[in-house]
C-alpha cells in the first residue's frame, strides 16, 4: 500500500530505503503493553509506511527538477518542493509510531533520486503526465481517502493524528497532480493527450492491498490504524471513475498551441 507519491526506478518499480535501527530505547507503556503479535504486526506497517513516505520525499524533489528543466509555472515548482517537506513530516511520524511498537528508535535509510535519462521535450512531458495521472491524481486521492477513513477508525491518539495529517497532505498533493496533470495536457498537445488517454483506460481494476497479519488481533490492529479501509473496492472504483470523467473534460477541449 503506497502513501505518498511513490519513487519509481527506471524500470518502473516503487522504490524505498529500508529502515535502521536507531541506539534509543524507547519506552510507551500503552504500546508495550500490547501482545507481542500485534505490536509486531504495527512495527512492521508503521515502519512500511515511513519507508514509503520517506521514498516520496525524494519523489517530489524529482518531480520539481523536472518540472523546473520543462519550464512550468513557479506555483507547480514550488508547491512540489512543499509537498517534500510535508513527506518528511509524514516519514517521521511513520517512525516515531514504529518505534513505540518496537520500543526502539529507527532511522531512515539512504535513497538516491533515479538516474533520468535524456529524451525529448515531448516525450518526458507525456511520462510525466502518465506517471502523474497515475501516482498522483489516483493514488495519492485514494491514499487521502483510505487514511482518513482509518482516523475514523482508531482509537489510538497519535494515530488519528498521524492519519488526519497524512489525509489532509495527500488531499493537497492530489490537487497538486491535478494541476501539473493539467499543465501538461494544455502544452503537450495530442502527443500528451493520447499518452494520458491511454492511461486511463489501463488505471487498474483493483487497488494496491495492505497487507494485514492474520494471527494478530483484527480489533487491535485496527485501533492502532492497521486495516483494509476499502475491502470491497468500491471507493477505488468510485475514485478510477470520477477521474476518468475529470480527464474527459480535458482530452476533449480543442487543442491550443502556444508556449509554456
Amino acid at each position: 500500500m503506497v502513501e505518498g507519491r511513490p519513487l519509481r526506478s527506471r524500470s518502473g518499480r516503487v522504490q524505498r530505503a529500508r529502515a535502521r535501527l536507531g541506539h534509543s530505547h524507547l519506552t510507551d507503556l500503552q504500546a508495550l503493553r500490547l501482545r507481542t503479535d500485534c505490536r509486531s504486526a504495527l512495527a512492521g506497517h508503521w515502519r512500511a509506511q515511513g519507508e514509503l513516505e520517506h521514498s516520496s520525499v525524494v519523489a517530489y524533489q524529482d518531480l520539481a527538477r523536472r518540472l523546473a528543466m520543462l519550464d512550468a509555472p513557479d506555483d507547480l515548482v514550488r508547491r512540489s518542493l512543499g509537498a517534500a517537506v510535508q513527506e518528511a513530516d509524514h516519514w517521521t511520524r511513520c517512525f516515531e509510531l514504529a518505534g513505540r511498537y518496537l520500543g526502539q528508535s529507527l532511522h531512515p535509510g539512504r535513497l538516491r533520486r533515479p538516474l533520468r535519462m535524456p529524451r525529448s521535450r515531448t516525450a518526458e512531458l507525456c511520462a510525466l503526465a502518465v506517471e502523474t495521472l497515475r501516482d498522483g491524481v489516483v493514488l495519492e486521492s485514494y491514499a487521502a481517502r483510505t487514511a482518513a477513513v482509518r482516523a475514523e477508525r482508531a482509537n489510538d491518539a497519535r494515530v488519528i493524528t498521524t492519519l488526519q495529517v497524512i489525509a489532509n497532505d495527500e488531499a493537497g498533493h492530489a490537487a497538486l497532480a491535478s494541476d501539473v496533470l493539467g499543465w501538461c495536457v494544455v502544452v503537450g498537445g495530442l502527443p500528451v493527450r493520447e499518452a494520458v488517454r491511454t492511461a486511463a483506460r489501463q488505471l487498474a481494476a483493483c487497488p494496491p492491498i495492505l497487507e494485514v497479519s492474520t494471527k494478530a488481533d483484527p480489533r487491535v490492529l485496527a485501533d492502532h490504524g492497521l486495516f483494509d479501509a476499502d475491502p470491497d473496492h468500491k471507493m477505488w472504483t468510485v475514485l478510477v471513475s470520477q477521474t476518468r470523467d475529470q480527464l474527459s473534460n480535458w482530452l476533449d477541449a480543442p487543442v491550443v498551441t502556444h508556449a509554456a
